[in-house]
This record gives structure tokens, C-alpha cells and sequence, in this order.
């Protein structure tokens, strides 16, 4: 199911991977300066208050882990996967 193509996950990826800093962090506590689209959207998720302690801190452990719970997060947000087949 995951491999359809209008999931696109080169594109998931490169928006990803984009190095660009071009987004203001909106978080308070955080830099003042830009950050990229990875960085803003993995602050907004540990910002949360859905987001568990033990997301929180795996996401702090593992950058790797961090960028690929966000990809799951915004397909989800978009409505591109339910959250039934996420939690698989």
C-alpha cells in the first residue's frame, strides 16, 4: 500500500532533507533565527502535548528516528495514511 505512487516519497524525502533555512520558529524557548522545514516540523511535534515523553526522548536520542516519525506524521496530517495503518 505504501509503495502507490501518489505517496511520493522522493518527495517526502527531499522536502526532508532540504538543508534550505527559510521557516521562523514559532516555539518558545527556540532560536530566533530560520530553520529549515525538518527542523520546524520535528520542534512542532516535541512541542506537542500528544507527543509521549519517550517520543520526546527518542526523537532527541535518535535524529534518524526523529525525521522519520515526522515523514509518518505529515502523510498522516495530510491524510495520505490513517493512523490505523501507521500504528502498524
Amino acid at each position: 500500500m505504501l509503495t502507490r505512487e501518489d505517496v511520493q516519497f522522493d518527495f517526502l524525502d527531499a522536502v526532508f532533507s532540504d538543508t534550505t533555512r527559510v521557516f521562523t520558529d514559532q516555539q518558545p524557548g527556540h532560536s530566533d533565527g530560520k530553520v529549515t522545514f525538518s527542523e520546524m516540523y520535528i520542534n512542532s511535534i516535541q512541542e506537542s502535548g500528544r507527543c509521549t515523553k519517550a517520543q520526546r526522548d527518542k526523537m532527541k536520542e535518535s535524529p534518524a528516528f526523529a525525521i522519520e516519525l515526522a515523514k509518518v506524521s505529515l502523510l498522516i496530517n495530510v491524510g495520505r495514511i490513517n493512523t490505523t495503518m501507521a500504528c502498524t
